[in-house]
């Protein structure tokens, strides 16, 4: 028998559906590292996390999300973890990778309210997002007193 999912999970989740969302629109369904092109709803292009997705502080942070292909993606990024530094370096620079590393640990877990502060933020994002065909503005969805000098 399946346990029930907590609403943190359930949370949780939804922020990833939306980040993801925002991440490839964002980045136009192209994979960063080869540079195919995929369109809304097409199988094997993901959004894909610089710092892993288990430092809760990144998450969801737009400088933390990149889009790539499936192949990209497990075959490359997950398996060759040098080269991939070197190319987040010279693709994302050092200023971005300095920062996504120094708030990385800046916060343990979230509460139940913050997640839905977040969720909702994701959502107005993408809410706006969705009326415009060209390039999307994707903020932090973390309130300000969430977010690192």
């Amino acid at each position: 028998m399946r346990r029930k999912k907590t609403d943190r999970q359930k949370l949780k989740e939804k922020a990833d559906t939306l980040a993801a969302w925002l991440c490839k629109r964002r980045d136009r369904y192209r994979c960063q590292k080869c540079g195919t092109q995929y369109q809304e709803g097409d199988r094997g292009i993901e959004c894909s996390h610089i710092v892993p997705r288990g430092y809760m502080a990144t998450r969801w942070h737009p400088l933390n999300l990149k889009t790539l292909c499936t192949k990209c993606h497990l075959f490359w990024w997950h398996s060759d973890p040098t080269e991939s530094d070197l190319w987040a370096i010279e693709f994302f620079g050092a200023e971005r990778l300095a920062f996504l590393n120094s708030r990385r640990i800046s916060i343990a877990k979230y509460s139940v309210d913050d997640l839905r502060t977040i969720v909702g933020s994701l959502q107005s994002i993408k809410n706006a997002a969705e009326v415009t065909d060209g390039p999307i503005q994707f903020p932090s969805p973390y309130p300000a007193e969430m977010e690192i000098a």
